[in-house]
C-alpha cells in the first residue's frame, strides 16, 4: 500500500526540477524599439561607438558586448572603434579627439538610462538608449531603446545579446544595408 505522503513529495520533487531548470534558462529576450530619420541616409562606414555598459554591467558584459557589436559591423562591411564612457571623464572633449582621430562618419552612443534594482543592489533590468549620429550633419540618424532583462546576472554572453539586439534593429531598420547574413 503506497502512502499519501511519498505521492506529495514526488510532485514535490518534479515541482522543484521544474523550477530549478526555470532558473538555468537563458535571460529573456530584450526588447527593441527604433525610430529612423525619414529618407535615405548613408551607410556606416566608419563607426565609432562610445558606451558606458562596463560602468554598472562590468568588464564581462563590455568586452562580450564589443566583440558581437565589432563581427556585425565587420559584417555590414564597416570598421568600429569602441570607446567606454567613465562617469568621472574630466575631458569632455577626449571622445569628439578620438572620434575625429579614427575618420567616423557615424558615431553610436549606448548608455544605461534607467532600470530596476534588487533589494541586494544587482540590477535586474536595464534600459538602454543607442543613438547614432551622422558625424558630417552632427544629426540623430537613428534611435533605438533597449529593455533588457537579467533573470541571471553574469552570464558570459550577456553584452553579446543587447548587441546582437541592437545590431538586429539596425538591420532591420536599414541603417546597415550590406550586411552578410
Amino acid at each position: 500500500m503506497q502512502s499519501c505522503v511519498h505521492r506529495p513529495h514526488r510532485v514535490g520533487i518534479g515541482a522543484i526540477t521544474i523550477a530549478i531548470a526555470g532558473c538555468v534558462s537563458t535571460n529573456p529576450a530584450p526588447e527593441v524599439s527604433s525610430n529612423k530619420v525619414p529618407g535615405s541616409i548613408v551607410e556606416p562606414k566608419r563607426v565609432f561607438v562610445l558606451t558606458d555598459v562596463a560602468v554598472d554591467m562590468g568588464a564581462k558584459f563590455h568586452d562580450s558586448f564589443e566583440r558581437k557589436l565589432r563581427d556585425v559591423v565587420d559584417s555590414c562591411g564597416a570598421t568600429m572603434e569602441v570607446d567606454k564612457m567613465t562617469n568621472l571623464e574630466l575631458d569632455d572633449q577626449a571622445y569628439q579627439r578620438k572620434m575625429r582621430e579614427f575618420g567616423a562618419d557615424t558615431f553610436l552612443r549606448v548608455r544605461r538610462n534607467g532600470g530596476t534594482r534588487s533589494s541586494t543592489g544587482d540590477i535586474i533590468q536595464a534600459r538602454f538608449d543607442a543613438r547614432m549620429f551622422d558625424t558630417r550633419t552632427k544629426q540623430t540618424i537613428w534611435r533605438g531603446s533597449v529593455d533588457f532583462p537579467r533573470r541571471e546576472r553574469g552570464l558570459h554572453n550577456e553584452g553579446e545579446v543587447l548587441a546582437a539586439a541592437i545590431a538586429s534593429k539596425l538591420k532591420e531598420d536599414r541603417v546597415f544595408q550590406s550586411c552578410r547574413q
